[in-house]
């Protein structure tokens, strides 16, 4: 075996396998360790840390480094029991137990549901928020299907300004009504002049008229 000498500065190049220390069995074999003062990137890691298999408690995701492509909505990530883990579909009737010890804190929408034994939905609470602009502005909220009736507190805010009222709304597919009350403002003009609900080709939408730019937040419980 010949010596290979590099200059340094300059590009070199190794056909075939290297070994640092032993016989290499891949493109690149170390016996000992490995040292960087820079970042190692990867298509995969595989192996252990600290001698035992990797897992969540060497694994730290900061932020939003977590992330996957072409995965569809609404999955939840869950252990095989094989040592790996998959995205599936929650099915309706089906549970998650989760016990959380602390603080619980979601960046988001959540959607909480409750559902009968056999699996049909009995409730569904969800937030729905969106910018208003002064005059009349259409809210989406519930998909129409099966949920009879629902009820929103609806908070409207612009800095100091703040305007909190409840809605009971009922529709039959085509039509919906709405009863308005506790309309409460914390400053002598309201933001809200009016607000209506109507029927779209999928959702019930709050219809609200405004007095000024405001951010709507809406705390809705369906019943189905």
């Amino acid at each position: 075996m010949g010596l290979i000498r590099t200059f340094q500065g300059k590009e070199s190049v190794f056909l075939g396998n290297l070994g640092l220390g032993v016989a290499p069995s891949e493109r690149l074999t170390i016996s000992g360790n490995l040292s960087s003062t820079g970042d190692i990137y990867a298509n995969s890691f595989l192996g252990t840390w600290n001698g035992i298999p990797l897992n969540t408690n060497q694994v730290v995701v900061e932020s939003i480094d977590l992330k996957t492509t072409n995965i569809s909505e609404g999955l939840v990530l869950k252990a095989d029991g094989n040592g790996g883990v998959k995205f599936e579909e929650v099915q309706s009737g089906s549970s998650l137990a989760t016990t959380v010890e602390g603080t619980l804190t979601v960046n988001g929408d959540i959607d909480i549901v409750e559902f009968t034994n056999d699996g049909s939905v009995l409730s569904k609470n969800s937030v729905f928020t969106q910018s208003l602009t002064t005059g009349s502005n259409s809210v989406a909220t519930f998909l129409k299907a099966d949920f009879k009736t629902a009820k929103y507190i609806v908070t409207l805010s612009q800095g100091t300004t703040r305007t909190a009222f409840e809605i009971l709304v009922v529709h039959n597919g085509s039509d919906a009504d709405g009863t308005t009350y506790g309309i409460v403002d914390a400053q002598v003009t309201s933001l809200l002049s009016e607000v209506n609900v109507s029927v779209s080709s999928t959702t019930i939408d709050l219809v609200i008229t405004t007095t000024g730019n405001c951010t709507a937040i809406v705390n809705g419980v369906a019943h189905y």
